[in-house]
């Protein structure tokens, strides 16, 4: 969620504890009451914020499932982000 625990100090607190644990993957959820595709700003906030998480979990190679909580047009556009984030960093 957007605003809440979602520093890149909390997402690699997240990891950590993964890797800790041996775990191998994560669901990402998001609050699903809000509507977050008619608001451009709170679009960009979720994208930004669930893009800069995946990006660290393929980083660690932790695999990650959306497909419940996110719609279509988010993954889509989450997609976009991490790529773009994958082609900066490398």
């Amino acid at each position: 969620m957007p605003g809440l625990n979602d520093s890149l100090q909390d997402y690699r607190a997240v990891i950590e504890i993964m890797e800790s644990l041996k775990l191998k993957e994560i669901i990402l959820a998001r609050d699903v009451s809000v509507e977050y595709l008619t608001n451009d700003k709170k679009i960009e906030e979720l994208i930004s914020s669930v893009g800069n998480f995946i990006y660290l979990l393929l980083e660690h190679n932790i695999n990650f499932n959306t497909a419940i909580f996110f719609t279509k047009e988010e993954r889509a556009a989450l997609g976009i982000f991490v790529d773009e984030a994958l082609n900066t960093s490398h």
